[in-house]
């Protein structure tokens, strides 16, 4: 914790708990609390929230992206790619599921979870599914879900207020689907792609995407991602796993990915083909 952080929260706590018998005057109420947490790389930012979601339905929005060197910019590792180099910050905001949001990430005006469905409806009028517990990375599915009521359904986390290439996104318009099959936002000036919530991203050499350039079409008919800051870039791999191909396909759990004796990682897919994949695991 910061000092300054440090600092008020101490104040705020010896004002909540003071019991002055001397003084008639009533205790001031809270009318408003916010907090920001700083993380040193984008796997702990990724490890916290989802505990956070889980186990105090907070979520937290990243504000203030990676600073990084001249230096680190023209030469990054496997590990500076993945992980990046600077903190992290990010600002606490209400989950979701107690938020009432609705799945994919637009405002609500009102909603009604019912125990089975939770629906809401936007200033449009339009109706649209919400979550009734916290939006979660499904390792096996390759990507977030939550429970509508009994039903589990896909939906778009809150993450970010930081969109590609470092432009902020409106405080009330963070990164999510709002019904399309990308991540994006309103900015001040306009629009524009947000990097999705893939913390580990590869391309089909192996390498891993940038961490706020993750795997994703950004306009293009084929998932891609920039490896570095100096406009290398390669197809990709949403997951960074063994069974990951290209284009959201999958390999055969028999054939996992490898160079199985050629110059390039490949494998056999689950739609009776084979494809690029991105690690090699054999």
């Amino acid at each position: 914790m910061s000092k300054g952080a440090q600092s008020n929260f101490f104040t705020l706590q010896n004002v909540i708990s003071s019991d002055d018998a001397s003084s008639s005057a009533k205790k001031p109420k809270i009318t408003e609390l916010s907090a920001n947490l700083g993380f040193d790389s984008p796997s702990s930012f990724f490890t916290s929230v989802e505990t956070l979601k889980k186990e105090s339905r907070s979520a937290c929005l990243l504000i203030a992206p990676k600073k990084r060197s001249l230096s680190e910019q023209r030469d990054f590792s496997k590990r500076e790619v993945s992980e990046g180099s600077g903190s992290l910050e990010c600002r606490l905001v209400p989950e979701k599921s107690v938020d009432k949001t609705a799945a994919d990430g637009s405002e609500c005006t009102r909603s009604e979870d019912n125990g089975y469905r939770c629906t809401c409806t936007t200033p449009e009028g339009q109706s649209k599914p919400c979550c009734s517990t916290p939006c979660l990375y499904q390792d096996q599915l390759k990507g977030y879900r939550c429970y509508s009521g009994w039903k589990q359904i896909e939906c778009s986390p809150q993450y970010s207020l930081i969109a590609i290439e470092g432009k902020r996104c409106r405080d009330d318009h963070p990164c999510a689907t709002y019904g399309e099959d990308y991540y994006w936002c309103y900015t001040d000036e306009s629009w524009e792609y947000c990097s999705p919530p893939l913390w580990g991203s590869r391309t089909k050499d192996g390498k891993f995407c940038r961490s706020d350039y993750a795997c994703a079409k950004y306009n293009k008919d084929d998932l891609w991602c920039y490896t570095d800051n100096v406009g290398s870039w390669n197809y990709c791999c949403t997951s960074d796993d063994c069974f990951s191909a290209v284009q959201y396909k999958t390999c055969k759990p028999d054939h996992p990915c490898g160079y199985h004796g050629k110059g390039y990682l490949w494998c056999y897919t689950t739609d009776g083909s084979w494809d690029y994949c991105c690690k090699q695991c054999v």
